[in-house]
């Protein structure tokens, strides 16, 4: 009587363990961020049809912009390390949270003026079919990164719609 159960059960546990597979990988794989694939250079080279002088210059651009947002992130990281010693503050903690949001605030601001500014700058490296692409590049990693929401595809469609 044993032994009759213990095919099934052995191929219901291994359907299992093939969903979850499958599963996980299907919904990781949807949610993982974008916009780093446009900080590879041979993407934008091959996507842009770029020459060499102007890879160069991105390259250099990617450089700088890559210095900046690594600043920006030690600074929202050594203010969020400050955030959960206000909030164990029971007199004054509110307050003081509120002034440590403020300045990580700050931070993510800069970062993403930062990242507008070196869109700008790349752009301004391009001919017009160039810019055409770039735009369209741009376009699907601010409308598909999301990791959180998973919602890309109403995002995207939100954004064509107000066209």
């Amino acid at each position: 009587m044993k032994r009759r159960w213990l095919i099934p059960v052995l191929i219901a546990i291994v359907i299992g363990a093939m969903s979850y597979g499958l599963t996980r990988w299907a919904v990781c794989t949807r949610c993982q961020p974008s916009p780093d694939r446009l900080d590879d250079i041979s993407l934008l080279s091959r996507e842009l049809r770029l020459n060499e002088a102007q890879a160069r210059e991105i390259a250099k651009l990617h450089g700088s912009l890559n210095a900046k947002l690594a600043d920006c992130c030690q600074r929202h990281c050594a203010v969020r390390a400050r955030l959960g010693q206000a909030l164990c503050n029971e007199t004054n903690g509110t307050v003081q949270a509120r002034i440590i949001v403020e300045e990580m605030c700050r931070a993510y601001e800069a970062s993403e003026l930062a990242t507008l500014d070196h869109i700008q700058r790349v752009r301004a490296l391009l001919n017009p079919e160039q810019k055409k692409r770039f735009d369209e590049l741009i376009t699907e990693c601010v409308c598909g990164s999301c990791a959180m929401c998973g919602g890309r595809f109403e995002a995207a469609q939100k954004v064509r719609s107000a066209d």
